[in-house]
């Protein structure tokens, strides 16, 4: 057993937890979004820091700027749609900076390793709107963000170490040496059996049977919603793997004793967070986002 990984989630979970829980709706919603801001941004840098070692070139500071300015507008409902304002003009500096640089021999590289890195913190921002989901009237989103949670760690907890202890047959080799079939099995199972245990307990039981009914919420959307979970959790960890992988890198930073960093960490979350999100609002009635 890994200590330094058992140590460190030992730590981050209960943070996490709070955060979720007393950021929620209006209680402290500013520290909510403080910490969204603070982690994506440190992904913005461990984006930048993987392109530099496959030698490609990002504006660092434009990324951190424009990425901040998106989680403060996203944060607030009447400046949403102000975000593709900014996304026009970090396109237009991206451009003014290679036009500058007179250079265009990897200019394509460059722009596009922007637009990834910028991307990966703008899927934070959509833990944003997750946050502030009501049904019905009825603040559910740190309830549902909790959901969430306990099933990609369950997946991420029990892939490891169900690929630790009985893993034989590589998952994908030249992207992820580490991950193995049985792993996948083991964490799948037991990630899906976890978050609809989290969600019986934190959003069901919770609700009245009138909000569920109007909502249309019941035990089989749980069900469904566990599995889009689980596949875009393990989208999100092989889609980091692949950009680490091109550049040679094992940990996208050291900055999290056994676990390496944030992206390393927050991988799963970042596709598993907009595919819930987007199933809530796409098979569910009386759903709002304040």
């Amino acid at each position: 057993m890994n200590l330094k990984r058992v140590i460190s989630a030992v730590i981050m979970m209960p943070i996490a937890i709070l955060v979720v829980w007393y950021g929620s709706g209006n209680n402290y919603p500013w520290i909510f979004l403080a910490f969204i801001i603070l982690i994506s941004t440190i992904a913005i840098l461990e984006g930048a820091k993987i392109a530099r070692k496959a030698h490609i070139k990002t504006q660092t500071l434009l990324l951190v700027l424009t990425n901040i300015v998106i989680q403060v507008l996203m944060f607030n409902p009447a400046h949403r749609l102000k975000i593709l304002f900014v996304l026009f003009i970090f396109i237009c500096l991206l451009f003014v900076s290679e036009i500058i640089r007179g250079n265009p021999k990897g200019a394509f590289s460059r722009i596009g390793a922007n637009f990834v890195i910028l991307s990966i913190g703008g899927l934070f921002s959509l833990f944003l709107l997750l946050q502030k989901i009501q049904l019905d009237g009825v603040h559910m989103g740190h309830r549902i963000m909790l959901t969430l949670f306990a099933g990609v760690w369950g997946f991420d907890m029990f892939s490891y170490y169900g690929g630790k202890f009985a893993g034989r047959h590589k998952l994908a080799p030249a992207i992820s040496p580490g991950k193995t079939w049985e792993g996948l099995i083991i964490g799948t199972i037991l990630g899906w059996v976890i978050f609809v245990i989290a969600g019986q307990f934190l959003i069901l039981n919770y609700l009245d049977d009138y909000v569920l009914v109007l909502s249309g919420l019941n035990l089989t959307h749980l069900i469904i919603a566990g599995g889009v979970v689980i596949l875009f959790s393990l989208l999100g960890d092989l889609s980091e793997s692949i950009l680490k992988r091109s550049a040679g890198v094992k940990d996208s930073s050291k900055l999290i004793m056994g676990h390496g960093g944030i992206l390393d960490r927050m991988d799963s979350l970042l596709f598993a967070v907009p595919a819930f999100l987007f199933y809530l609002l796409f098979f569910l009635d009386k759903i709002t986002i304040i």
